[in-house]
């Protein structure tokens, strides 16, 4: 903590000094400012706003008694301490009255006006902060009861009033309303970076309020969101756009806030009472931003504009949805979904609960092939498929898109998952179906019926389980049985083909050509070759 200090004194050098002792000993004390009368001693205390002025008594113009008690009239909040000589201390009584904190006998001896200096430094330090932990109490308890007032409804609009009061608002506006102002949440933020915004969030009100003739006053109502009380004469829909998109702006260029801000801004009304309507409007308007979009003000006036659609959804896309989900094809789900909302969002001005039942919709055609009673015991859905009574936890229409998508696919997971065989593995027993009848003409679907599974998850699974699709597992098997045929029997190129489970040779050839990198008759004679010379040697 730093003290401003003036030093008036009419013989220059002594005044200079002084200042010199003051900014040796009192590193805390500067800088030092200096005048040489009583009168540029009133005009620069008036302009420098001092906490201490040591002030000689007798000096032209105007003393410095005359000099303190018109800075009392003007209710300047500083210390004195004079300097006198010996022969004035009849002016003590006189200088006592007028709430002089202390002496400094002349000559000016450095240690005294070192102790004293401290002396009046430590008072004012403890006086500032006992008057700024009263503050921030009053401020705690002010900002308290209006956040309760506000978000709860409770009665706090005694406590409301007696604040407007003291602004000087109910006699000076006689229109109110409420905003709700949200950010994007910063990864860290230290003590000083929060007390920097803090400070931002009222410079900023105070600047927009001088400029627009309004109160503006905001509370905390969670680590990224505020409310705002705004009050105004003519607080029409255009006013309110106004000021809330400059404040949007404003904040967007001060530290601590990211740019993803928005608000909500609530109904105009006559009474200040009204306010915790208007937040909760507010707050109502702010969810629409799922629609609108961040960075963007919404007023909870423009949406009762918006148009009533019943069928939001086609047959064919629910069709097209149904197909996907059947054949666990995430992707071409996760494009359905939105391609169905980007036409429905270019289509139509949807209010929430129509994006609700939009949303809801689609996420209950994964229910289509699980039983009920499964559904019932499952823990999962018990507690995330129908607790979405509000979008309220989504801030934009991408965040929507993945819970839907995510929702369908966990159902999915938890169908096959719970309709797959428990006795065994079930990729070790498909491995051992495809070792029995490799020689027959075995497709996906065979081979998922024959396991209960569904036939895309089953595909997936099994490149998961063994680094390799299922087709091509079974060629791999089929080319090495072939391999042993060629090598161990005489057995035509055409018969080892049936044997193996083809039934076009060339397409045999071909096949075992991309596996080996050499037709079958190239195979056999390469091997009876490294047989002979293995018999030779």
């Amino acid at each position: 903590m730093t003290f401003k200090i003036l030093i008036v004194e009419d013989e220059k050098e002594k005044a200079k000094g002084i200042a010199y002792l003051v900014e040796k000993y009192n590193p805390l004390c500067t800088p030092v400012k200096l005048a040489h009368d009583g009168m540029e001693g009133y005009e620069t205390a008036l302009e420098y706003q001092p906490d201490i002025i040591l002030t000689d008594i007798r000096m032209p113009v105007m003393d410095g008694l005359e000099m303190i008690r018109a800075l009392r009239e003007r209710n300047q909040q500083t210390e004195f301490i004079v300097l006198s000589g010996y022969a004035e201390f009849s002016y003590a009584k006189k200088a006592i009255e007028l709430g002089v904190r202390d002496f400094i006998t002349k000559p000016v001896d450095e240690n005294e006006l070192n102790t004293t200096l401290n002396k009046v430094c430590r008072e004012i330090s403890e006086r500032r902060n006992s008057e700024d932990s009263l503050n921030k109490m009053n401020d705690d308890m002010r900002n308290y009861a209006l956040r309760d007032f506000l978000t709860s409804g409770t009665d706090q609009h005694y406590t409301v009033r007696e604040y407007l009061e003291e602004q000087g608002v109910l006699k000076t506006y006689r229109q109110f309303t409420s905003m709700i102002v949200e950010w994007e949440a910063q990864e860290t933020e230290n003590n000083a970076e929060k007390e920097m915004r803090e400070e931002q969030e009222t410079i900023l009100s105070d600047t927009l309020c001088r400029e627009e003739e309004c109160f503006l006053y905001g509370v905390k109502t969670g680590r990224t969101q505020m409310a705002l009380i705004l009050a105004a004469n003519d607080l029409d829909v255009e006013k309110k756009r106004r000021l809330a998109e400059q404040f949007l702006e404003e904040m967007k260029k001060m530290s601590g806030f990211s740019e993803d801000c928005s608000i909500g801004v609530g109904n105009t009304y006559p009474e200040y009472t009204r306010l915790a309507n208007a937040y909760e409007e507010s707050r109502v308007a702010l969810n629409y931003r799922i629609l609108k979009g961040s960075k963007t003000v919404i007023l909870y006036e423009e949406l009762y504009d918006m148009e009533n659609r019943t069928d939001l959804i086609t047959e064919k896309e629910m069709e097209q949805l149904k197909e996907r989900i059947d054949r666990f094809d995430q992707d071409g789900f996760h494009i359905a979904v939105k391609g169905i909302f980007k036409r429905v969002l270019s289509e139509n001005q949807l209010s929430l609960p129509e994006l609700q039942k939009l949303s809801l919709n689609i996420v209950l055609l994964g229910l289509h092939n699980i039983p009920t009673a499964q559904l019932q015991m499952n823990e999962y859905f018990g507690k995330n498929l129908f607790t979405l009574e509000s979008i309220e936890k989504f801030k934009t229409i991408e965040q929507l898109e993945n819970w839907i998508i995510n929702m369908v696919s966990s159902m999915n997971e938890v169908m096959l998952k719970d309709s797959m065989p428990k006795k065994k593995d079930v990729i070790v027993e498909a491995k051992e179906y495809i070792r029995q009848y490799y020689n027959q003409n075995i497709t996906l679907n065979d081979i998922s019926k024959q396991f209960f599974i569904n036939p895309y998850y089953f595909s997936q699974l099994f490149k998961k389980k063994t680094g390799m699709t299922y087709q091509n597992y079974l060629i791999s098997y089929r080319i090495d049985r072939a391999k042993k045929l060629l090598a161990e029997t005489d057995l035509r190129i055409y018969e080892v083909c049936k044997l193996v489970g083809y039934n076009d040779v060339n397409h045999f050839n071909q096949v075992f050509e991309r596996s080996e990198s050499m037709k079958p008759s190239e195979f056999r004679q390469r091997y009876k070759q490294e047989e002979d010379k293995t018999y030779e040697f």
